[in-house]
């Protein structure tokens, strides 16, 4: 049984039920069917179905039964992919999915559910059609509720859907189909739907045994039919009555109201194809507005007629006229068999075609209009009229178009005749309307009070007698042309052509000029002026010619191109969009312009122009609150004036020549090539300043031939600037900028100041051009000056390669740090100065070339490369570290308490012309080999031709393979032979000459734990210069014999240090004397060599005092003070009762949770501990009221980092607390917190050798705080508290191990004591409390009895030593602060504190948390 449906098939015979407890799937389609027992013995079959069934090809599910019952019960949703159908008496719970065409047609068992066509259908017997074309509605949902009448047993159903098509009034229990109506289905609802098709209600009149009631409710203008009514006699359903006739009167209620609109017109339906023969719509009852403002609108757009069998309320029937015969009205007849009290029919035509002033013609086509009327209870008794009804109101309405409520104008009265028409042998009598021409006298020639028509074939002149069509239609009054019905379209050559000013005022009009005759003019004002006041006006791709006048666009204009020449200005106030706008100034220096200004709503625009051409002096302004968006070029030449105020955007290229100004300020984004050139023959400058508006990437800005280029707050991220001979740009105050930056050329100049420069950007000056940065930020930017030159002063700068050419010059100049990370190269004759003065500056890369170089490094600042220029000076700040890579000749070395780390490149020497100040020479050496009976120097030499008065320089190394605290004398004898073959490496060579401006000093850095050792007394020099002590005894100095050493200069092979072989150069005149020349030795040199070489006698040493450092080494001091910080970090993280809950006063409930933030800032610097620490810590809490007790627990986590003189640190706190505060009536309180801690402390610290020693270790600590006091509170709310505080507590001890980079990972082991504290506090409080706040003040001594920080150092081959800090310290807290009720159960608190007097200085702490009372 699968009715011609594949697939497969469930089907329940005749007395059998079928349960499926799943959801099912037909893969190909197929049926569920239940079958009937013909002989009516057994019951109806029956089919269950719990869950979703889906058809995936086409599909049917059909319950017959002859006893009205259930046979087919769907627990879920239905889904056809094809063509489906459901029936009979089925039952479903869910929604049923049609995706293609599909038919419901099941029982009104259900009261209601929902149907969704995904593309065409029919519901409930062809009662509800859905059309297959949805309008972009998508699928359409149709929502279905059956209503039962109690009395009647009539269903009446009531629909909803967006979209309706063919509806057919047809129930075997009689009832209705209610669309767009109430529940009780008695009145009409504002709903959006649309009706397309036609409305059926044959079934109804005569025979009433089918009586079915269609009631439509259209309220509203999204309300909407396109369709016919149609009825047809029972039994007869072919048959089609007469317009005349009128025994059958169908059964449609019909709503039209609000503005809701009726297209009367045939609508084919696949289902309805019997309609298309109809003679008559016929309407049962009419409901209308209630007045003129509520009324509805029917376009009578086809020769059948409307026939109404009751009316009332109000109504619009629209008509067009022939356009061959304007005369003629085109749509069929309104026939009204009777009418409510009240009643009025408005019948409206287009005033298109109608002369005003040819009565003749307006009464032709009036009185045709009203003939379109009938009335037919108005002819009476006998068809007299006598005792006929009188309801109906006639009105005839000239319009300019077919257009809705609202915009018409009434003109005449309809009055009625009675005639009659023959039909057969039957004859029908009718009241026909006719034009009340009385009420016509007097409308004619008089002008209308306001616009008539919507279409005009003629332009406007100003000429009163040329526009005498805008006078005879209301818009032409005293001058000025007052436009009130929308839109309306002017079509003409040229819609607007001044002979004489003109006024257009159109406030809430679209005004559309339309050109005709191949003419593209659509606003000409010669050299009158034109005003465009309200609404918008959009011209249709016509062209604004202005020429010498003035147009004053105070409307939205749409145009074509805008051209403005002799003069002319526009004045645009609203928003103009126009394809091109070219202004052109008058000979004689007589500007054209075009103005932007906003009205006082500050928002005007000009949009989507494709090019902005200004020349021969033409002016473009806008003021603030305007936008021009440019989708193309702007071209400003020949002295024009280009100025935006508001918003400028989207231009894809911007010229300015001939002496031009342009300036861009406001905001917005342009782009494209960016060109600015050319002087006046007067020398006149051209000028483009761009401020506040961004620059596109890619873009180009040149600047060439005199132009003058100002860039301020712009961001121009990609940008190439290019500056070209004898122009400028100025980049300042603020703004980004990316890409390159070039001045080429004599004269050319870039001026940048404040502005950020991106990573990558390359900065160029290149054939005398010149570029200034100051106070700028330059992020990894390239600098080149190629026979140019660049300067860069203040600001902050991230350099990347720096490169001076062809007699370049680059000169920086900063005191904020300053960064550079590449190569510095200075080709002669170039000169690069980098004084790069700022704190911390750093210079990763060499400085190469045969030009002259200067290098200033501020203090903490570190190089890492090396010089080698024909002319340099380095200058070395204090505590900045020099790290050469490679061998250094350089000309000038001031080192001021710096460092020159050349540990760290092995066998490189280092040259020097001139020497000054006190630095210290970090070198390397081998733990294991020796040389000299010390430990061999790794390190290269260092060669100081001359020295400036009082210099010195230190050579230090590490302690590795030394034991510089060792009594041992083969140990010492170790470290004395090491710090003579150290003194080894320097050599004086102006000493050789009689100079002695240079003293030495060699010093063994500290170790883990080993202090510090040095020579006592300076390094002395040999005749040649060599490095050597000077010997001690008794504690005295004294000098030794000359020792056989070899001269600094000697090969590799036969001294204690290296150097560049014969590259030592003579320094003056009166050096002759000195070893080489040159690399010439002279014969005192061979001498010394030759004795070198064949000497047999032992080097000469003495035994020279050595003084040790302090014995709290670097390593020592640093992991001292990260403990310290830890300690202090947990001893700080106490708290009173205010600081962790608020004034719990204000909380009214006996439980809460609580949640606080805290963070500060401390430091220390006593004890030769310093550090600086900010903490973050959050807690969260929970407690409980018993009497007079909060008992509760808590929960933190916080953070600290630590800044030590010589590292870095973290700390990671973690708390447990459980807490008791007791509160009595008279203000007495208890606050007691015993806390639970774990702390992890992480730290990194370095001595002066830059060795990198890291520590980590947990440890845990217990703490119990009590504090006592005592509200005294006035009744204003004032109150004092005094209070006193106990807080003791316990850190535990510590074993760890700290890891330094000493090779192997030399480790140093740590034992730190446990600490204990004990603090007391005694405080004062003032503050108020009111019913929602308390707010106060607090000051409290505090002292700390206890607390000491001890621990023990030691290490492997080095002395175990110690260090304490004492915590005992006395000071007073400051804290201020609030607690703020929300609610009844959620207050906010919060308190600041700062501590005076201290060791531990607090500089700050805040404490904020919000509390939940339940």
């Amino acid at each position: 049984m699968n009715n011609g449906y594949t697939g497969d098939a469930i089907v329940a015979e005749a007395g059998s039920r079928i349960h499926i407890e799943a959801p099912l799937r037909f893969v190909n389609g197929g049926v569920i069917a239940t079958k009937e027992d013909d002989e009516d013995v057994l019951d109806n079959g029956y089919i269950k179905i719990k869950g979703d069934v889906r058809f995936e090809g086409d599909g049917c599910i059909m319950g017959f039964s002859r006893k009205n019952k259930l046979n087919i019960d769907i627990e879920g949703d239905v889904y056809f992919r094809q063509y489906g159908s459901v029936g009979g008496n089925t039952n479903i719970s869910g929604t049923v999915h049609f995706d293609n065409y599909g038919i419901f047609n099941v029982n009104e068992k259900r009261q209601q559910g929902q149907v969704i066509f995904g593309k065409a259908g029919n519901f409930y017997y062809n009662q509800i059609h859905i059309p297959e074309t949805h309008f972009g509605l998508g699928p359409v949902t149709l929502r279905y509720r059956h209503e039962k009448d109690a009395k009647t047993g009539a269903v009446h159903t009531h629909f909803d859907s967006p979209l309706f098509g063919f509806i057919r009034g047809k129930s075997v229990h009689g009832g209705g189909t209610y669309i767009g109506m109430s529940k009780d289905g008695k009145q009409p609802v504002e709903k959006t739907f649309r009706i397309h098709g036609g409305i059926d209600t044959s079934y109804g009149g005569i025979d009433t045994s089918y009586k079915q009631t269609v009631r439509i409710g259209m309220v509203g203008k999204n309300a909407y039919w396109h369709g016919t009514a149609a009825a047809t006699e029972p039994g007869a359903s072919n048959s089609r009555y007469p317009e005349q006739e009128s025994q059958y009167k169908g059964d449609l209620d019909l709503y039209l109201q609000k503005g809701a609109v009726w297209d009367h017109e045939y609508v084919a339906d696949i289902s309805a194809k019997s309609l298309d023969g109809y003679r008559v719509s016929t309407v049962t009852r009419f409901h209308g507005g209630k007045n003129r403002a509520e009324r509805g609108v029917v376009y009578q757009k086809t020769d059948k007629a409307l026939m109404f069998h009751t009316y009332e309320g109000n109504a619009v029937f629209v008509y067009d006229r022939s356009k061959d015969n304007p005369d003629h009205v085109v749509g069929g007849n309104i026939r009204i068999w009777h009418a409510e009290p009240g009643a009025e029919v408005t019948l409206r035509t287009s005033g298109e075609g109608i002369n005003v002033a040819d009565r003749r013609h307006v009464e032709t086509v009036m009185d045709n209009l009203a003939q379109k009327l009938y009335y037919q209870a108005y002819v009476g008794e006998k068809n007299t009229g006598e005792n006929g009804e009188r309801n109906l109101k006639g009105k005839l309405e000239i319009a300019e178009g077919l257009t809705a409520v609202g915009m018409e104008r009434r003109l005449a009265d309809i009055r009625y005749e009675i005639i009659k028409e023959e039909f057969g042998n039957y004859d029908q009598w009718w009241g026909q309307g006719r034009l009340n021409k009385d009420s016509l006298s007097g409308l004619l020639h008089p002008v209308p009070e306001s616009q008539t028509v919507k279409e005009y074939k003629k332009g406007i002149t100003g000429n009163g007698e040329k526009d005498k069509i805008y006078k005879d239609t209301g818009v032409l009054k005293n001058g000025t042309y007052t436009f009130s019905l929308t839109p309306t379209t002017i079509t003409a050559e040229k819609p607007i052509a001044a002979e004489k000013d003109i006024t257009v005022k159109a406030e809430g009009v679209r005004l559309v000029l339309k050109t005709s005759g191949g003419n593209k003019t659509a606003i000409e004002t010669g050299k009158h002026t034109v005003t465009m006041q309200g609404g918008s006006v959009d011209t249709s791709g016509g062209n604004i010619n202005i020429a010498g006048g003035r147009l004053n666009a105070h409307a939205d204009t749409t145009t074509g191109n805008i051209d403005i020449t002799g003069g002319g200005t526009v004045y645009a106030s609203k928003n103009l969009t126009a394809e091109r706008v070219n202004i052109s100034g008058k000979p004689g220096n007589v500007p054209s312009k075009l103005l932007i200004i906003p009205d006082e709503k500050k928002k005007t625009s000009m949009t989507k122009v494709k090019t902005i051409k200004l020349t021969n002096g033409a002016n473009l302004w806008t003021t603030a609150g305007a936008s021009v968006t440019a989708a193309g070029e702007v071209t400003v030449s020949g002295g024009s004036k280009l100025g935006t105020k508001g918003t400028f955007a989207g231009a894809k290229g911007i010229t300015v020549e001939g002496g031009s100004i342009a300036t861009i300020d406001g905001g917005g984004t342009i782009g494209g090539t960016i060109l600015v050139k050319e002087k006046t023959p007067s020398g006149e400058t051209s000028l483009l300043r761009i401020q506040k508006t961004d620059i596109t990437r890619g873009s180009r800005i040149i600047g060439e031939s005199g132009g003058k280029i100002n860039l301020m707050k712009n961001k121009a991220p990609e940008t190439e600037l290019l500056v070209k001979e004898n122009a400028k740009a100025f980049f300042y105050d603020g703004g980004v900028f990316g890409g390159s930056m070039t001045a080429s050329g004599k004269n050319a100049l870039i001026t940048a100041n404040k502005v950020t420069i991106n990573e990558g950007t390359v900065i160029k000056a290149e054939k005398e051009g010149h570029i200034n940065i100051r106070n700028n930020t330059i992020n990894k930017g390239k600098i080149i000056a190629d026979k140019g030159a660049v300067s860069l002063t203040g600001g902050t700068y991230r350099l990347g390669d720096i490169e001076a050419k062809k007699g370049g010059r680059i000169y920086l100049n900063s005191g904020n740090k300053t960064e550079i990370e590449g190569t510095v190269t200075v080709d002669k004759p170039s000169t690069a100065v980098l004084q790069m003065k700022g704190s911390s500056s750093v210079l990763k890369g060499n400085i190469t070339g045969e030009g002259t170089a200067q290098l200033e490094i501020g203090r903490n600042g570190k190089w890492e490369g090396t010089m080698k220029t024909g002319s340099s000076k380095v200058k070395l700040g204090d505590k900045s570290v020099w790290t050469p890579t490679e061998n250094t000749d350089i000309g000038f070395l001031n080192g001021n308490k710096a460092t020159v780390d050349m540990s760290k490149a092995n066998k490189k020497w280092m040259k020097i012309s001139n020497y000054s100040g006190d630095a210290s020479f970090y070198m390397d050496h081998s733990a294991t080999e020796k040389e000299n009976k010390g430990l061999k120097i790794k390190s290269g030499g260092i060669v100081v031709r001359r020295a400036d008065k009082g210099s010195r320089i230190t050579l230090r190394i590490d302690n590795k393979g030394l034991k510089t605290n060792s009594t041992n004398a083969e140990d010492k004898a170790l470290v004395e032979g090491t710090l003579d073959n150290l003194a080894g490496k320097l050599s004086y060579v102006a000493y050789a000459a009689g100079q002695k401006n240079l003293k030495g000093r060699v010093e063994i850095a500290e170790g883990l734990t080993s202090p510090s050792a040095a020579l006592s007394g300076d390094i002395t020099f040999t005749k040649t210069g060599k490095g050597s002590y000077r010997p001690v005894k008794g504690g005295g100095e004294k000098r030794s014999t000359p020792m056989q050493k070899t001269a600094s200069f000697l090969p590799a092979e036969t001294t204690s240090h290296t150097v560049e072989p014969n590259k030592a150069e003579s320094v003056t005149a009166e050096t002759k004397k000195m070893a080489t020349v040159k690399g010439t030795k002279t014969k005192k040199t061979l001498a010394i060599e030759t004795a070198a070489k064949t000497s047999t006698v032992p080097r000469m040493r003495r035994t020279s005092e050595i003084i040790y450092g302090d014995k709290e080494t670097q390593m020592m001091r640093g992991s001292k003070t990260a403990m310290t910080a830890a300690a202090l970090l947990w001893r700080g993280n106490n708290n009173d009762l205010e600081r962790r809950m608020g004034d719990i006063r204000l909380g009214k409930e006996e439980s809460g949770i609580w949640a606080r933030y805290l963070g500060g800032k401390n430091e220390l610097d006593k004890q030769k501990t310093s550090y600086k620490q900010t903490y973050n810590i959050a807690q969260a809490g929970y407690d409980k009221k018993k009497g007079n007790w909060t008992i509760g627990a808590a929960l933190d986590y916080g953070t600290g980092k630590d800044t030590y003189a010589n590292g870095t640190g973290k700390e990671k706190l973690a708390s447990l607390s459980l807490y008791g505060t007791m509160q009595k009536e008279d203000g007495q309180y208890i606050d007691i917190i015993l806390k639970g801690s774990r702390i992890k402390n992480d730290y990194t610290v370095y001595n002066e050798m830059n060795h990198r020693l890291e520590g980590k270790y947990k440890t845990s600590g217990v703490s119990v705080s009590m504090e006592y006091g005592k509200r005294m509170q006035k009744e204003n709310g004032i109150y004092i508290e005094p209070s006193i505080e106990l807080t003791a507590g316990h850190l535990r001890g510590k074993d760890y191990d700290a890891v330094s980079d000493y090779a192997g990972g030399k480790k140093m082991h740590i034992h730190q004591d446990g600490i204990n504290s004990v603090i007391g506090r005694i405080g004062l409080g003032i503050g108020k409390e009111t019913e929602r706040t308390s707010l106060f003040a607090k000051i409290g001594l505090s002292h700390e009895f206890g607390g000491k920080v001890k621990s023990t150092f030691s290490a492997e081959g080095e002395p175990t030593s110690g260090t304490e800090v004492e915590l005992k310290d006395s000071w007073v807290d400051v804290e201020v602060g609030g607690s703020w009720l929300l609610n009844r159960n959620t207050y906010l608190y919060g308190t600041y504190t700062r501590n005076f007097g201290a060791d531990l200085s607090n500089k700050w702490r805040i404490d904020a948390g919000i509390r939940f009372s339940f």
